[in-house]
């Protein structure tokens, strides 16, 4: 109980958990018969946590790999998950962006967290590269222009508004994605979009208007959802 009240207020707070070490007594001791675990856990607030170096290129690795194989022969290998560091097997969702020159070519992510982080990014990769119904399959010539944007997300936190005015109010430019929903209506944009879009009315606007809403929609069934993320 009182982990499990440790991750709903680490949801409720924006924490990211990590796994950082699991280990037990039969590591040092020899025997395995009968042990005492250990785990060794960081929980840092989304919008500031950040991979490593090192661990943001394993996963710049692995989706130029998957980016090849989608472009060469349409398929992914498996991912071997005991070949990558746990931070890097953490169940998170992802976003990858894929860009020509500064043209998006491809843009496709996870609303749910089901999948370890380098599962969630290649197979992202590869549903970006070939399924994104804006544009056809990449080809194997586009590959080396390619440049791969990650986002990492963060929990989605329900944000309370009463109308158009006071949600553009609570958001926070450059620091909020977020997810609008209104019956069978959704759509998400990303922090970086703010990139796009500067003033939080017109970057509300714009999402509704993706969700398949009209930009001058308001309803009492409107709902928002803000969340951070990790963009490299």
């Amino acid at each position: 109980r009182p982990l499990a009240g440790l991750l709903r207020r680490a949801a409720a707070l924006d924490l990211r958990a990590t796994t950082l070490d699991l280990r037990n007594s039969g590591d040092t001791a020899g025997d395995r018969s009968r042990v005492v675990g250990y785990g060794a856990y960081a929980f840092e607030y989304a919008a500031n946590a950040h991979l490593t170096d090192a661990h943001r290129g394993r996963l710049r690795d692995a989706a130029r790999t998957a980016l090849s194989e989608a472009a060469g022969h349409g398929r992914l290998t498996p991912v071997t998950l005991n070949d990558y560091p746990l931070p890097l097997r953490a169940i998170r969702k992802t976003f990858v962006t894929l860009e020509i020159e500064g043209e998006l070519r491809g843009c496709i992510g996870s609303v749910a967290t089901v999948n370890p982080l380098v599962v969630d990014v290649v197979q992202n990769t590869f549903k970006s590269a070939m399924q994104d119904p804006r544009f056809g399959p990449l080809t194997v010539d586009e590959v080396p222009r390619i440049e791969i944007t990650i986002s990492i997300l963060s929990h989605p936190r329900p944000l309370q508004f009463t109308n158009e005015a006071d949600l553009v109010e609570r958001l926070r430019p450059e620091v909020d994605g977020l997810i609008l929903r209104d019956g069978g209506h959704q759509a998400l944009f990303l922090p970086k979009v703010w990139h796009q879009l500067p003033q939080a009315r017109q970057f509300l606007r714009h999402l509704k208007a993706k969700a398949g809403l009209n930009p001058d929609h308001e309803s009492g069934t409107l709902r928002a959802f803000r969340f951070s993320a990790e963009t490299f």
